[in-house]
């Protein structure tokens, strides 16, 4: 799975935020590096910009995609809508997390 896919996929289960919260509980309480948890945090802050002002259609038609891992074709065929319009629907938010994601990478 693409490096795109596990950030969808993780953030929409809440992981990336969980993870990132209790980092930032153990630096505050312990003390050490936090370099790693600003970038989750900068991350998150984009990621959540992305979701944000999508609607719960398209917010729940990804998370077909990447949490439940279906195709396209059988993201349609469960709700009742065309190929096209799945794809139209998800492409820009999906283009967006990948900058995300390489940014993220690098």
């Amino acid at each position: 799975m693409s490096d795109y896919k596990y950030l969808i996929r993780f953030y929409l289960l809440g992981f990336i935020q969980k993870s990132t919260s209790r980092a930032e509980n153990y630096i505050k309480r312990f003390g050490g590096d936090d370099t790693q948890v600003k970038k989750n945090r900068k991350t998150i802050d984009k990621l959540d910009e992305i979701f944000a002002p999508l609607s719960e259609e398209v917010i729940e038609l990804i998370r077909l995609r990447f949490v439940d891992e279906l195709n396209i074709n059988e993201v349609a065929k469960q709700k009742g809508l065309s190929y096209s319009t799945v794809q139209r629907l998800c492409v820009e938010p999906i283009k967006q997390v990948k900058k995300v994601a390489k940014e993220y990478k690098n």
